[in-house]
């Protein structure tokens, strides 16, 4: 499961349990445990959505860079070859 929909479903869980316990037809400490799990795993979640987009940073960023160091060499073997 993809760390969007991991992310998604953990919040909409939390969130669930957050409006029955808050809607008063059970005592909260009865949905006090579900709720502490449920936050635990949404702020797990969170935290591999973020390693997600750092992952995907880090690739854009080595594309980048290697796009940018081809262009590099590309200008000084030109350079190079218009001096001889």
């Amino acid at each position: 499961m993809n760390a969007h929909k991991k992310l998604t479903e953990a919040k909409n869980h939390l969130d669930g349990l957050l409006v029955i316990a808050n809607a008063g037809v059970m005592p909260f400490s009865r949905y006090q445990n579900e709720i502490y799990t449920a936050k635990d795993a949404y702020y797990n979640a969170r935290i591999e959505m973020l390693d997600f987009q750092i992952e995907e940073l880090t690739r854009a960023k080595v594309s980048i860079t290697r796009a940018y160091r081809l262009e590099k060499e590309g200008r000084k073997n030109v350079t190079a070859s218009a001096t001889h």
